[in-house]
C-alpha cells in the first residue's frame, strides 16, 4: 500500500510538472485583428480613442489624455509606407505631452507572464520630427512582483522591425514608453505563466517527498 501511495504521489507531481511545461509554452500573439469591422471602420481607424483594449486574456491601457492625443487601433491600410497587412496599435509619444505616454500591458485577471517580442514602427516619421536632434526611442520596462524591473531600449524607424526580448519572464506588468513621435506596434508575443498550476505541482512534489522521507 505504501508503495502504491508513493507511486501515486510521484505520478501526480510528474503530471503537474508536465502540464505546467505544456501550458507555459503556449504563447499568445496580440495582433489587434477584428476589433471593429464593416461600417464601424472610418478614416482608416478600426478603433479610435481606445482607453483599454483586451485580447486573449491581456489588457492594454494608456496614460495619455484621451481627449487630446488618444490611443488608436489602425486598420491594415493605415499609412501605406508602414502598412504591414494587419491592424496595429498606435499612440502618440512625448511630442504630444510633457512626458512619454505609458502603454501598460497586464494579464486581465492578474498573474505573471513573459514578453517574447514586439513589432514596432513610426508611421509619421517625417511629419512628427521637426528637431533633427530629437531623441526617438521606445523604453520597454518589465516589472516583477517585488517591484524590481528589467528594461530594454528600442530605436524604431519608419519600417517595421521585430524586437526580441530576453529575460522578460515572470512579469506582472510591461510598460512601453515612446520618446518622440507617434508609434505603432503589432504582434506582441506574450507567454502566460500559470502560477496556480506551478504551486500545485510543487506542492504535490513536496508531499511526495515528505511521505517518502517519513516512510524511510
Amino acid at each position: 500500500m505504501a508503495f502504491i501511495m508513493k507511486l501515486t504521489f510521484k505520478k501526480i507531481a510528474a503530471l503537474g510538472v508536465l502540464a505546467l511545461g505544456s501550458m507555459s509554452a503556449s504563447a499568445v500573439t496580440l495582433d489587434f485583428e477584428n476589433y471593429l469591422t464593416g461600417d464601424q471602420i472610418s478614416d482608416g481607424f478600426t478603433g479610435s480613442n481606445v482607453t483599454a483594449y483586451e485580447e486573449d486574456g491581456f489588457t492594454l491601457s494608456s496614460s495619455g489624455d484621451q481627449n487630446e492625443y488618444h490611443t488608436d487601433i489602425f486598420g491594415s491600410a493605415f499609412e501605406n509606407d508602414v502598412a504591414n497587412g494587419s491592424d496595429n496599435f498606435g499612440w502618440c509619444g512625448s511630442v504630444c505631452f510633457e512626458s512619454p505616454v505609458q502603454i501598460s500591458i497586464n494579464k486581465t485577471n492578474g498573474g505573471s507572464f513573459g514578453l517574447s517580442s514586439i513589432d514596432l514602427a513610426i508611421p509619421y516619421y517625417g511629419n512628427d520630427i521637426t528637431d533633427p536632434q530629437a531623441i526617438i526611442a521606445v523604453t520597454v520596462l518589465g516589472f516583477f512582483a517585488d517591484n524590481t524591473y528589467i528594461s530594454k531600449f528600442l530605436f524604431p524607424t519608419d519600417e517595421w522591425n521585430t524586437y526580441v526580448f530576453s529575460g522578460f519572464d515572470d512579469l506582472i506588468r510591461v510598460d512601453v514608453l515612446g520618446q518622440g513621435p507617434t508609434f505603432v506596434m503589432d504582434n506582441i508575443v506574450l507567454v502566460p505563466e500559470p502560477a496556480t498550476l506551478l504551486l500545485l505541482g510543487l506542492g504535490l512534489a513536496g508531499l511526495g517527498f515528505a511521505r517518502r522521507k517519513k516512510e524511510s
